[in-house]
């Protein structure tokens, strides 16, 4: 199905799914323009989680950052940006304490068995 980047294109699939299920369409107001755009954020930001990616893109952003040529102003700078905070939070998740981490997972477990008891 996926050549590259597995995991992401298949985030990036249920994202889109989700945003196109009954009651999460916060989308609708777009227009076509606006949401081919957000869509296309969308699949960046969540394909640069892929550490091929991040390992790639990462000597461009530290050069970027050193030399003082941040400009936010600048769609490909925010893009880069956009990418390394995505790649930290992806792999911020494991390095919380294990009580921690340990109670976000039984209480994403928990949300997801409710819904599918409230589906049934």
């Amino acid at each position: 199905m996926y050549t590259t980047f597995t995991m992401e294109h298949h985030h990036f699939d249920q994202s889109v799914m989700i945003l196109n299920s009954c009651g999460n369409q916060i989308l609708s107001n777009c227009t076509p323009d606006e949401y081919s755009w957000v869509i296309s954020v969308l699949k960046d930001a969540i394909l640069a989680t892929d550490l091929a990616v991040y390992f790639r893109k990462r000597g461009g952003f530290f050069s970027m950052v050193k030399s003082k040529q941040c400009d936010l102003n600048r769609e490909e700078v925010r893009e880069q940006v956009r990418g390394m905070m995505m790649t930290v939070c992806d792999i911020a998740a494991i390095t919380k304490p294990w009580p921690i981490q340990k109670q976000v997972a039984e209480l994403v477990a928990g949300e997801f068995f409710e819904q599918g008891d409230i589906e049934k």
